[in-house]
């Protein structure tokens, strides 16, 4: 039970703190002349990476663990129909028509397990819950590193800038070309 809240509270935690962080990257980023370029690649990234793609396909699997151990407890209903007919047709004598119709349904429940589904329901959740985290947490680091690399982008960018400043200054003062 607390174990739960603590995970379902981590979770939402991380969530939102990368909501904040994409958030205040893509604000921050919004009014610099490079800013479609980070978005861009902000959003490429998260379409096509393969950690991403990984950790969504993880929490794919567990989301479907889930409902498969659900389908350990959950009642089983079958049924069958069989329909036939047979007919004897002899000339000029007594003739016979056969029709069976057969019907069976079944139903079966689990009345008591003594907490082995509950606890197999319980273990893939957390499996889940995990996987998700996992994600959220690959999303925040391709995130940062993204941005990290962009920014030192942009600052190569500027030593560039200036030592061309610097070399053409140089040029000027010295008159040589």
């Amino acid at each position: 039970g607390s174990e739960m809240c603590i995970r379902d509270s981590m979770r939402s935690f991380l969530v939102t703190l990368s909501r904040i962080y994409l958030g205040f990257f893509l604000f921050f980023f919004s009014f610099s002349a490079h800013s479609l370029n980070l978005t861009e690649l902000i959003e490429g990234l998260l379409n096509t990476d393969t950690s991403i793609k990984n950790a969504e396909s993880a929490v794919t699997e567990s989301r479907n663990d889930i409902k498969t151990a659900w389908a350990a407890y959950l009642p089983e209903f079958d049924v069958k129909f069989i329909r036939g007919s047979e007919r004897k047709y002899k000339y000029e004598a007594d003739n016979q028509f056969y029709d069976l119709q057969e019907m069976d349904i079944t139903l079966k429940q689990k009345m008591w397990d003594f907490g082995e589904t509950g606890s197999d329901i319980r273990q893939k959740r957390n499996a889940f819950i995990t996987a998700d985290l996992d994600l959220q947490a690959e999303k925040m680091t391709l995130i940062i590193d993204a941005v990290d690399a962009y920014l030192g982008y942009i600052d190569a960018a500027k030593k560039y800038d200036s030592e061309i400043e610097s070399l053409n200054s140089k040029i000027e003062s010295t008159g040589q070309e």
